[in-house]
């Protein structure tokens, strides 16, 4: 906003955020920064990395002039931003700058693999695989502790049930609990539901706070990570939606030793049937 030089307008919507505003930008940038680093690029818009790209001054190195822009990002977890960049025309000569990370230093390695067999049962998906990994092979897990996954079956006495078995006999600490919901509201009605006990340890935010649960959204998971993640109303998400299965896989990432997957019934057809059944017609 301040490269822009305007105050956003009450109640600005996503396309000023999105598009508005970093045009507004683009057309009063100038380069000031000698490095500048990108952190989940996937979900940068185009108008997003150009701005980056006029902000940064250009160097030279190796008898070539260019700005140090430095990406990281995982194309798989693009659950912002739905299109995907084409560097040649942003201007980026990534060609023989770009370095493949296949080690996973978080998620446990059960998680890994049912999140993999689920994504790359879906055409294009298993096409981004694919491009964006060369495959799955190769794929390593640096994290040897316990993982484990469950399935919960029932209304919101069974999160009840288990976030007291997670706290109270398994002696984790709140902060190392993270919930996922479909929405904001089904968040909120999930922590209505909570005992008192659970309730005073737990909290309605996107951010970790010592001492609390984390109770979020499957968007807001983003950047997140906790010991345990309990995914909550899988077959409420669209099987329909490929930015669905895409938040589904983030969510199925989070955890670095117990996974839960919820849902109110494993028998009707939904994400959380195929999941707990294996039931994925692989792609070709």
């Amino acid at each position: 906003m301040d490269t822009a030089g305007i105050v956003p307008p009450q109640g600005a919507n996503s396309n000023f955020w999105n598009r508005e505003l970093p045009l507004k930008a683009l057309e009063k940038a100038r380069p000031k920064y000698d490095a500048i680093l990108i952190d989940e690029y996937q979900d940068f818009r185009d108008e997003w990395l150009k701005l980056c790209l006029v902000l940064c001054k250009k160097q030279e190195y190796n008898g070539t002039v260019s700005e140090n822009l430095f990406m990281a990002g995982d194309r798989l977890q693009s659950i912002y931003n739905p299109h995907e960049h084409t560097w040649k025309s942003l201007g980026v000569n990534v060609t023989g700058r770009s370095k493949l990370l296949k080690h996973s230093y978080r998620s446990g390695k059960s998680h890994i693999d049912l999140a993999l067999d689920f994504l790359m049962s879906d055409g294009s998906m298993k096409k981004e695989v694919e491009r964006f990994y060369e495959g799955r092979e190769g794929i390593e897990n640096e994290q040897t502790g316990e993982n484990f996954i469950d399935f919960l079956e029932g209304g919101f006495e069974v999160i009840n049930d288990i976030l007291n078995k997670v706290l109270l006999d398994m002696r984790y600490d709140p902060e190392d609990v993270l919930v996922l919901a479909p929405t904001h509201a089904a968040a909120e009605r999930l922590y209505f539901k909570l005992d008192p006990f659970l309730k005073s340890k737990s909290i309605i935010t996107k951010d970790i706070v010592p001492g609390k649960i984390i109770i979020t959204t499957y968007h807001s998971s983003k950047g997140l990570e906790c010991k345990v993640c309990v995914l909550l109303n899988v077959n409420k998400l669209n099987v329909n939606k490929a930015q669905d299965k895409k938040l589904l896989y983030v969510g199925m990432t989070r955890a670095s030793q117990r996974l839960y997957i919820h849902a109110r019934d494993f028998e009707s057809e939904s994400f959380a049937r195929q999941l707990k059944y294996g039931e994925f017609d692989q792609a070709t």
